[in-house]
């Protein structure tokens, strides 16, 4: 939904999608207030332009934050699902060298360093 399906749900009191983020029903509230004072009379039509500006920068700042936190958890996520299946790898494993080699592949993602592994692989001659 974008800023101006939101500004026109406020003013029809239409709501917003009860799958809505946080940015959204925050703007789509925020509106509907500014809708309220102008039709009421305690804020004038330039005011409440400039008021709308503002909120429109606002969503649009909060929503790229928003989708930049969801993009954290999604790695985090997908990071802790990998390092889950290599520590299963890890309890199977049926030498010490294949255990090893998980473990670090575990280090590495946790220090989120794609050289990790190789770099001591070939340190310890495991390659």
């Amino acid at each position: 939904m974008n800023f101006q399906e939101i500004a026109e749900n406020a003013y029809r009191r239409k709501g917003t999608d009860k799958y809505a983020d946080l940015p959204t029903d925050f703007a789509y509230y925020q509106l509907q207030d500014l809708y309220n004072r102008y039709q009421i009379g305690k804020i004038s039509k330039e005011d409440s332009i400039l008021e709308k500006k503002k909120i429109e920068k606002q969503y649009n700042d909060n929503k790229k934050e928003y989708e930049q936190t969801l993009n954290v958890y999604k790695e985090y996520n997908k990071n802790r699902i990998k390092c889950e299946l290599l520590l299963a790898k890890i309890e199977k494993a049926e030498n010490k060298d294949e255990a090893l080699r998980y473990a670090l592949e575990v280090i590495g993602i946790c220090l989120s360093d794609n050289s990790f592994l190789s770099r001591n692989l070939q340190k310890l001659n495991l390659n």
